[in-house]
């Protein structure tokens, strides 16, 4: 397959959503060096080389598939201006809505830690997630002009289900359906902090029951740490002998409360 110079500069761009060339190269079973040279105009990758490189980054004949979910993992230095990278997937712009754990504040520790921050991305054929390193946030000002938020920053949240999170969507890769689905039932702010209140009260607490109270009393514990912060009452929610655990939630909530 004969690429001119303008699009292997386009999947020299594109090769920062993967991670860089040595990861693409990787995952195409091409030589970093072969690959390197190739993308600067070099004949140093056979046709048969030039397809498998097409086909393992999604691009089969030059164009974006849109029979699986790309799945993306981008590199904190890669962030900035992802315009050109993302040009080769959504020549005519997309979308973009975050995971519910994801915090667009970088100096605020995220409650579920343990998870990279991630991104779903449409124009409603093509369908990619985007992963980026711990505290680390995809913001719109690098994939502007071409992608936008779905709405309003505060409202573009994609639908994952509640704590414990579904493997597809933390490590994995979500089917299109599943893509779909969660793309279509986006969540509100009220249902994001009910989603981190559900997320941290699971965590932090053995006690099956509590959760149950929680969503019983949710309003009330709302209301109690806006007014009352670590002085709110904890018997409504938590056993006495639970104290420490009830200031640890609370301080985890405020973090939280700042970012909503």
């Amino acid at each position: 397959m004969d690429l001119d110079n303008t699009l292997r500069l386009k999947l020299k761009d594109a090769c920062q959503l993967f991670g860089g060339q040595k990861a693409v190269a990787d995952i195409s079973g091409i030589e970093k060096s072969n690959l390197g040279k190739w993308l600067t105009g070099q004949p140093t990758l056979s046709s048969a080389n030039v397809e498998s490189l097409l086909e393992a980054i999604g691009l089969p004949d030059g164009k974006p598939t849109d029979s699986r979910v790309h799945c993306w993992h981008v590199k904190g230095s890669h962030l900035k201006n992802l315009t050109k990278a993302l040009s080769l997937f959504f020549p005519d712009g997309a979308k973009m809505a975050r995971a519910p754990w994801v915090n667009q504040l970088q100096n605020i520790k995220a409650a579920f830690h343990d998870l990279p921050p991630l991104y779903a991305i449409t124009d409603g054929q093509i369908r990619a997630i985007i992963r980026t390193p711990q505290k680390t946030v995809l913001e719109e000002k690098d994939v502007l002009p071409l992608v936008r938020w779905k709405t309003e920053l505060d409202d573009s949240v994609i639908g994952i289900d509640r704590y414990p999170f579904p493997q597809h969507w933390t490590s994995g890769v979500p089917d299109i359906n599943q893509f779909d689905k969660a793309w279509s039932s986006g969540k509100s702010v009220n249902e994001v902090i009910e989603f981190f209140i559900f997320g941290i009260l699971q965590d932090t607490l053995e006690f099956c029951t509590i959760r149950v109270k929680a969503l019983d009393s949710l309003e009330a514990l709302k209301a109690g740490l806006q007014e009352g912060g670590n002085d709110f009452d904890p018997i409504c929610i938590f056993p006495h002998n639970d104290k420490e655990k009830f200031e640890q939630f609370v301080k985890s909530y405020k973090e939280i409360s700042m970012i909503l």
